[in-house]
């Protein structure tokens, strides 16, 4: 079997994830299906789980953001989010062009 990525618009991908977060209870999607819960590599319930106003520089985080005035924390605990945010990031740098990323200036140091 063989796979083919077609890559999207990444930027659809996050506002998807942030629709579904906003969506959710509590900031989180948790797994319907019997066959995906708590078996690996699924080895949590929750497919991407965000809290919000979580105290910034505490608590259990693994990511913290402050956006809006409010801060956000994916727990240190959700392997799915994390997974799925390393995703995200790949994705990012499969459509990222050598154009886009800026050229560093030669420095010349003269006696």
């Amino acid at each position: 079997m063989t796979a083919h990525v077609y890559p999207r618009s990444t930027f659809s991908i996050f506002q998807y994830l942030g629709r579904l977060v906003a969506a959710g209870d509590a900031g989180q999607i948790n797994l319907i299906t019997e066959q995906a819960k708590g078996h690996a590599p699924l080895e949590d319930d929750t497919l991407f789980a965000v809290t919000a106003n979580a105290a910034p520089f505490g608590g259990d985080c693994f990511l913290t953001v402050d956006y809006g005035g409010s801060n956000y924390c994916v727990p240190a605990s959700a392997l799915n989010t994390k997974r799925i945010l390393g995703l995200l990031v790949q994705l990012l740098a499969l459509n990222t062009s050598i154009r886009d990323v800026g050229i560093t200036q030669q420095v010349q140091l003269l006696p």
